[in-house]
């Protein structure tokens, strides 16, 4: 069973690499256990070893956001100190990419009304520190939902997406589905379906969406997404694996594990009050 999976997962990557060859912007749609990650750091890899030189030359760079600081650290310590790779989480993307436009940005939190009137008046310059909205010595420090509101604002400028054109060849988001759906929604508008040189990369699997009561995105559908499912299970015996494919029988799988003991009890709740 390994040998058989571990050869469908190859050949998943290798066509998830020729879309990235071919500049397309794709979605990698992958269930629990089917090596989503593996996958996403293959690609990471073949970045390094094919293109450092061309981004290097032209000053842009890969951005690879994730959602967690710990996941920040792994791709890190995977690419060393190669400056052209850049992980980070969306908050602290999204903020690098605004800081540098002093100006904009506080005509933008006037806009967004996040400060009363008479406190903006005080408000000399903006930062992002604690996450923690607030002002001291006439600088507004910025809440974390704050960053992200005002990156959708300078996204709706033109000017600034180019920028970011130039700047990134391309954006890998790790785990899409939990991405606030305002930005994920510029995110096709702006480049995906008009097709940008700014390529769009995203990873994950909508059945496991952990934020859907702060606004996360779910599953994303795009006409011009290259879609890729992963139909390969590094996790589960075969009777889990059953279970799953009928339960989601449009993302079958198969395992690549022999072992199939045990039994699958399914309890519900539905009649529980209480």
């Amino acid at each position: 069973s390994y040998d058989i999976a571990k050869q469908m997962a190859d050949e998943t990557d290798e066509q998830i690499i020729s879309y990235i060859v071919s500049k397309k912007n794709i979605k990698v749609e992958a269930g629990a256990g089917s090596g989503k990650t593996y996958s996403l750091h293959k690609v990471i890899d073949w970045f390094v070893a094919n293109k450092m030189k061309e981004f290097k030359k032209q000053k842009r760079q890969i951005a690879c956001i994730t959602y967690t600081n710990a996941a920040v650290e792994v791709i890190k310590q995977r690419i060393g100190t190669i400056k052209e790779i850049v992980p980070s989480t969306i908050h602290s993307f999204a903020w690098e990419n605004i800081k540098q436009f002093p100006s904009p940005l506080k005509d933008y939190v006037k806009d967004l009304s996040l400060v009363k009137e008479e406190e903006f008046l005080q408000v000399k310059s903006v930062n992002y520190t604690l996450g923690v909205r607030y002002i001291e010595n006439n600088v507004l420090y910025l809440y974390h939902d704050d960053v992200i509101r005002l990156f959708c604002k300078f996204l709706d400028s033109p000017k600034f997406r180019l920028l970011l054109e130039h700047k990134y060849a391309a954006i890998l988001i790790d785990e899409y589905q939990d991405s606030y759906s305002e930005i994920m929604d510029k995110l096709l508008k702006h480049f995906v379906d008009i097709q940008t040189r700014l390529q769009i990369c995203l990873f994950g699997d909508s059945w496991q969406t952990i934020y859907q009561t702060n606004n996360a995105c779910g599953e994303v559908k795009d006409a011009n997404l290259k879609v890729i499912s992963k139909k390969v299970n590094f996790r589960s015996a075969q009777k889990i694996v059953e279970l799953l494919n009928r339960l989601r029988p449009e993302l079958p799988q198969i395992t690549a594990i022999d072992d199939c003991n045990g039994d699958i009890c399914v309890v519900d709740c539905n009649d529980y009050i209480g």
